[in-house]
C-alpha cells in the first residue's frame, strides 16, 4: 500500500537529514554547539535567580542568629548585675561547628549555681532563651570581671570557620579584655570593640 503523499515526503526528508547528519561532521559540530549554548544560557539564567535568593536567605540568617548573640550579652549582664559575675558555658550545640540546623541543648543549670556562683556554667543559667534550632555554635568564657561569647559556623566544611564575637571592657578601654576563646582564637587575631558586635572571618558567612 502507498503512502499518502505528505507521508512520503516527510519520509523523503527525514532520510536525507539522516544521510546529511551521518556525512557532515559541520553540521553534527554546529548542532552540539548550539545545544551546548542553550545548556549554558539556562544555568546562567538560573543562577541569576538562585544566588540573589540565596543571598538574602544567607543574609537573614545572620540576622536572626546574630540577635542570638546580643540576647546572650544582655543576659550576663543581667546576671553580673545581680551574681556579680558572668556565666562560662561550653560549645553549645557541642558538635563540631558547621551550616546546618542543629537542635539548641537544653542542658539544665547545675542545681549548686543556687548558691555558688562559680557553679554556674550552662547557658540555662542566663535568663536567656536560644532558638529551638541553630546554624552556629555558641560559647562563653568568663574571668572575675569579664567575658567574651562567639558564635561559630563553617558552611563550606572547610574547618575554617566564620565567627561573631562579643564580650566586655569593664576594666577599661575600648577592647574585648579577654582573650578570644581557643576555637576561634586561630580566626580573629584582631583587636575588637567590646559590647559590641564584631566579625572575624566575614567571608566564611
Amino acid at each position: 500500500m502507498a503512502l499518502p503523499p505528505l507521508y512520503a515526503r516527510l519520509e523523503t526528508l527525514q532520510g536525507r537529514w539522516r544521510d546529511l547528519w551521518q556525512r557532515s561532521r559541520v553540521l553534527r559540530a554546529v548542532v552540539i554547539i548550539a545545544l551546548s549554548l542553550a545548556v549554558l544560557r539556562t544555568c546562567g539564567e538560573l543562577a541569576v535567580l538562585y544566588v540573589p535568593t540565596f543571598t538574602r536567605i544567607r543574609a537573614r540568617e545572620h540576622i536572626d542568629e546574630s540577635a542570638v548573640l546580643h540576647r546572650i550579652r544582655d543576659a550576663q549582664e543581667l546576671f553580673r548585675k545581680e551574681r556579680g559575675a558572668y556565666v562560662s558555658f561550653a560549645m553549645n550545640p557541642s558538635m563540631k561547628p558547621g551550616g546546618s540546623l542543629e537542635d539548641w541543648e537544653k542542658r539544665p543549670c547545675p542545681e549548686t549555681c543556687r548558691t555558688e556562683v562559680s557553679a554556674c556554667t550552662e547557658a540555662s543559667c542566663l535568663t536567656f532563651l536560644a532558638s529551638d534550632e541553630v546554624r552556629y555554635r555558641y560559647l562563653c568564657e568568663t574571668s572575675k570581671d569579664e567575658y567574651v561569647c562567639v558564635a561559630l559556623s563553617d558552611f563550606n566544611r572547610d574547618g575554617d570557620p566564620g565567627v561573631y564575637i562579643i564580650g566586655s571592657a569593664n576594666g577599661g578601654g575600648e577592647h574585648l579584655r579577654m582573650p578570644v576563646p581557643a576555637m576561634a582564637a586561630g580566626t580573629c587575631k584582631d583587636r575588637y570593640p567590646a559590647n559590641r558586635l564584631s566579625y572575624c572571618n566575614n567571608e566564611k558567612y
